[in-house]
């Protein structure tokens, strides 16, 4: 793609539970053609039964990667709503600020009814820390541009001892939730 590659940029596309696939991987495929790594999206969904990985194993992988790469992209677009931001991507985007990881949102936020208030002020708060930018869209000097400033160190959000604490409560709970679901399931 006109040359440019980041071969040594590893990413992952945190999209909305629920939204179409297909624009997550067109987004893979472009950030794959300038050379950057992309783990997540997964091209396939591994079948759970064959694979031997339960839901909980694909969050942890998942989570491991918002810690271990370069920078986090918030694929925030559902069923229509540009900027559609619901609780389980302000988690990551929570995590990815403790991790001190950079953040890449497509569009400005839109709160969804489920995103809790201190995930919603903490992000607001930090908003001119993070990078509003459609990478589907942007021509790829922009995009090249984009990715320069983005992946060129972490980013400190200063984030306060109680606010760590809150984040990591709220990843505990997300976490424990596949427990809970299995045991109800259990006794069924």
């Amino acid at each position: 793609m006109n040359g440019v590659h980041f071969p040594n940029l590893t990413t992952q596309i945190g999209g909305a539970p629920g939204a179409s696939i297909d624009p997550l991987l067109a987004l893979k495929r472009r950030l794959q053609g300038l050379g950057i790594t992309v783990k997540y999206p997964l091209d396939e969904i591994p079948s759970f039964s064959v694979s031997g990985l339960t839901p909980y194993d694909m969050a942890l992988a998942y989570y491991q990667a918002i810690a271990a790469h370069d920078f986090h992209i918030i694929f925030n677009e559902r069923a229509g709503t540009i900027g559609y931001l619901d609780s389980t991507l302000a988690l990551e985007m929570l995590y990815a600020m403790v991790q001190h990881r950079p953040i890449v949102l497509l569009h400005s936020p839109v709160f969804q009814p489920d995103v809790d208030t201190f995930a919603r002020d903490t992000i607001e708060r930090h908003l001119n820390r993070i990078v509003i930018g459609n990478l589907s869209t942007l021509d790829i000097v922009d995009t090249v541009y984009l990715l320069r400033n983005v992946a060129s160190q972490p980013i400190w959000y200063m984030l306060s001892n109680g606010d760590k604490r809150i984040i990591a409560n709220h990843v505990r709970a997300y976490f424990r939730h596949f427990f809970d679901g299995a045991a109800t399931r259990g006794r069924r």
